[in-house]
Order: structure tokens, then sequence, then C-alpha cells
């Protein structure tokens, strides 16, 4: 009598690219002990809808394997001889399902067994382990598998390979589900640490992302807009400029999913500005962001001062703006960074006005400049 040892491997492949994924905690080991004439029965259960499963058996020398087929409740299309090669349809299966593979195994051309002995068939199966990917919605900047995100940025998380999970996501982040193989999730208006979990069965699989808030803004000193504004009067101390664009900072994360607005603040003025010591900076409308994170808009800077009796054409002016980031139509937001709005007169009455890096200097006789 003797042994005729068969191996038969039983693993589940993705579908993109077949390669073989042999991880997971569902695993297991089954040994048959079957007579060499007589069918063999190898239950197995796919795991991941839309896999391809992959069954190869290997006999001894001088012995094959016939009428070889799979057998299960539901009709699947087969293909190969050995390896076989399933697709599993993800309208068919939404979870484990069994079946069987049978054969007959024997020598010489399927004329008969050769003997009696009982071989050894041995088969693995594992579940796949799935990725949680993820891809920002702003296409720029142009890296969009980032976790570190702007405030309210939006991200596209996605299984892959595509399996339905629950998704579940902390520090006041928001999901448009919270079932399914995809969802976007919406980060806070807050800076901070954010995770989005996707579970699968018993396992969690958590992407950790943070959360950051501008931090700068910087303001361009652009063309005129053609708004009528009064920049300058010849004769006055006095100057402005038309800001455009006017760029959000850090450029590594997006805030396109913002708006931002300027609060309210009181002037520090004196000489040829003191008439406007006092003066409220009102509060503004909430701007929408780009995905460049450039503002949606312009703003008109200036200060006009007047020359005093005494003829001292010194003066300064300072606004001390704070700005605020909002999903909503502003009056209530986070707090960013303030920002300087800075007049200066000097003794012959040139005027320099900035803000946020925009600069526009007129001389006293300078012609008036409307923008």
């Amino acid at each position: 009598m003797r042994h005729n040892l068969v191996k038969f491997a039983l693993c589940i492949i993705s579908v993109a690219g077949l390669s073989a994924v042999e991880v997971g905690n569902d695993g297991r080991e089954v040994t048959y002990n079957i007579p060499t004439e007589d069918s063999f029965n190898h239950q197995f259960g796919l795991r991941i809808t839309g896999e391809i499963l992959q069954i190869t058996a290997s006999p001894d020398a001088e012995y094959r394997l016939w009428d070889c087929r799979v057998s299960n409740p539901t009709p699947l299309n087969w293909v190969g001889v050995n390896p076989f090669l399933c697709a599993i349809p993800g309208q068919i299966f939404a979870g484990e399902h069994t079946g069987a593979f049978r054969g007959k195994y024997g020598k010489d051309g399927g004329s008969g067994p050769g003997g009696g002995t009982p071989p050894t068939w041995n088969g693995k199966a594992r579940a796949t382990q799935i990725e949680v990917r993820h891809r920002t919605v702003a296409a720029t900047p142009a890296s969009q598998n980032r976790t570190k995100l702007g405030l309210c940025e939006e991200v596209v998380f996605f299984t892959f390979p595509t399996v339905e999970v629950n998704w579940s996501i902390d520090a006041g982040g928001t999901l448009t589900t919270n079932h399914g193989s995809a969802t976007i999730a919406t980060m806070p208006l807050a800076e901070t640490n954010v995770t989005v979990t996707a579970t699968y069965r018993s396992e969690s699989i958590p992407t950790n992302c943070s959360v950051i808030k501008p931090t700068d803004v910087v303001i361009t000193a652009g063309t005129r807009l053609g708004s009528g504004t009064v920049m300058h009067r010849q004769g006055s101390p006095g100057a402005g400029f038309a800001g455009h664009p006017i760029s959000l900072f850090p450029d590594d994360v997006s805030f396109y999913n913002i708006k931002v607005f300027e609060g309210e603040a009181t002037a520090m003025a004196s000489g040829v500005f003191a008439h406007l010591d006092g003066d409220n900076h009102p509060l503004g409308t909430a701007i929408s962001v780009g995905q460049d994170n450039d503002l949606l808009a312009a703003d008109k800077i200036r200060t006009l001062g007047v020359v005093p009796p005494s003829g001292n054409l010194r003066g300064i002016f300072i606004w001390n703006i704070p700005w605020y980031a909002t999903k909503t139509s502003g009056g209530t937001g986070l707090l960013m960074f303030n920002v300087q709005h800075k007049c200066a007169s000097n003794n012959v009455g040139t005027a320099d006005q900035t803000k946020a890096g925009g600069q526009a200097i007129f001389a006293l006789n300078d012609p008036t400049w409307i923008d």
C-alpha cells in the first residue's frame, strides 16, 4: 500500500492585477483523507464581493485529476481547467458563500485508480485584506492622497477592493453616508486631528488626518478695478490700492470649502489722520475661496488724510483687523489671524499705505488717483 500526496491550494486574489493575497485573520486550513477512486469535496468561503477565486490542485507524478468542477447553490462562471478561476459578481454575494470543489483523482489517463490508498488534500482560504484609500476633492495642491487638510476640506474615502463597510468620523467632521464602499468626509471648522474609520466585520481601519487653518494672507496691489474709488487726492496726504489677488497660506492644503470675512476693529490715528481716530472697521461680507486658495473678490484698501491748520504733514493710521473663517455668511467664525491696515505720512506728506504685503505710495502732489 502506498500513500499518494496531492496538494490542493485555494486562495482569493484581487481583481486588480490578479495578484495573490494571503493575509487577514479569517484564514483556515483543512485536510481531507479521500480514497483515490472517490470524488473529493472541498468547502470554501468567499469573503469579498467582486474578487476572483482561484483553485489549484497539484497531483503526484503519474497521477492526475479529471471531471473536476465546482458546484454551489448559485451559478457561477468558472474558467480554466487547473487552476480554476471564478469572478464573484457583486449582485449575487453580499458576504460569505459556500460551495464545493469536486473531481476525480487517479492514474493512467483516467483508466482507474491503480490503488486504494487515500491521498491527502490540503487547502487554505484566507480573507482578503481590504485597503481604505482616499483622495481630496480639490485638485490643487497636486497631492490628492494627503492627510494634511484645510478647514472644511472634503475628502473621498473608498475601499479597495470594493466592499461595503461602516464609516465613522470624529472631531466634528461629517460624512455623506455611514455605510457603503465610499463616502465623502468634510473636515470640521477647527484646527484639530480627525480620524475617519472604516469598519469591516470586526476590523477597524482608521485614517488619521490633521486639519489646519490659514496662518497668513498675502494681498497683492493689483491693477485698477474700475470701482470709482478715490485712492489719493492731490494736495492731501493719503494712499490706497486695489488688493487682488488675495491669497491664503499655507498653500499645501486647500481652503476652497470655507468663506473668509473681516471682523470689526477700532482705529488708532494721529496727525493728518487724527479725524479718523476711533473709526470702526465694519463687519465684512463672507467671501468664498477658490481651489488655489485665492479669495474670489478684491479689497479696496485706502486711507485719506487732511492737512491740519498747523501744516504738519505727519500722521499714522492703524486698524488691526481680525480675519475669520466660516461655512456660512459671516457673523461668527473661527479666528485665523489679525491683519494690519496701516497708512503713514511723513514730513512732506508722502503717504505709504500697506496691508498684508500690498503697498501703495503717493506723494502729496501726485495727481488724484481714482480706481
